[in-house]
């Protein structure tokens, strides 16, 4: 259940989040001199963006890194953990 204070942090979030990302798309678009029917020119613009710069390419690196330290994490406390329980040893008699 969320309380009044987390559902307001989770909106600032979402709006800052929004707006850094406005903002790069604002600085990266400012120098262009093409129309968006150019496909020619829109793909060698695209080419030279440099995405892992981008807020979006931020998350997924911070996403791949918490992925990775989760599954080392379960490899690590997968000898600790109990053995799935098989149903043929409940067998009633």
């Amino acid at each position: 259940m969320y309380t009044e204070s987390l559902a307001q942090e989770a909106a600032f979030l979402t709006a800052e989040w929004l707006s850094v990302r406005a903002r790069w798309a604002s600085e990266h678009r400012a120098g262009v001199t093409f129309a968006p029917g150019k496909t020619a020119a829109v793909d060698l613009w695209e080419a030279d963006l440099p995405l892992d710069d981008a807020p979006l390419g931020k998350y997924v690196r911070v996403l791949r890194k918490t992925r990775e330290r989760q599954r080392m994490l379960v490899e690590k406390a997968r000898p600790f953990l109990a053995p799935p329980i098989c149903r043929d040893s409940f067998v009633n008699t």
